[in-house]
């Protein structure tokens, strides 16, 4: 049990410097008025993080748009999949 409770633990402790490496990145993205691509299997950080994302199954394109448009009127059922396992993100999108 005591290794359950450690491995919660440095998960959580992952995840917040995770967060505080996004919101920094953003920082300096809005700081020096510069872009960032990111390439990641986390659909809720692109959510948080992209004005624009494309969305790739098998190597192929099967969504791309501003975050809006992905998140409100996904066109492939593959995106629909992908935004339904996406945990609630609770933190504000970083403008």
């Amino acid at each position: 049990m005591i290794e359950n409770n450690t491995t919660t633990i440095n998960s959580k402790q992952e995840s917040l410097e995770d967060l505080l490496i996004i919101k920094e990145m953003m920082e300096l993205r809005d700081k020096y008025s510069t872009s960032i691509m990111i390439v990641t299997h986390n659909l809720a950080v692109a959510l948080y993080m992209a004005d624009k994302i494309i969305v790739m199954k098998d190597g192929e394109v099967v969504d791309r748009g501003n975050r809006d448009k992905i998140l409100n009127n996904p066109k492939s059922d593959y995106t629909k999949r992908l935004l339904a396992s996406v945990p609630t993100w609770r933190e504000e999108r970083h403008a």
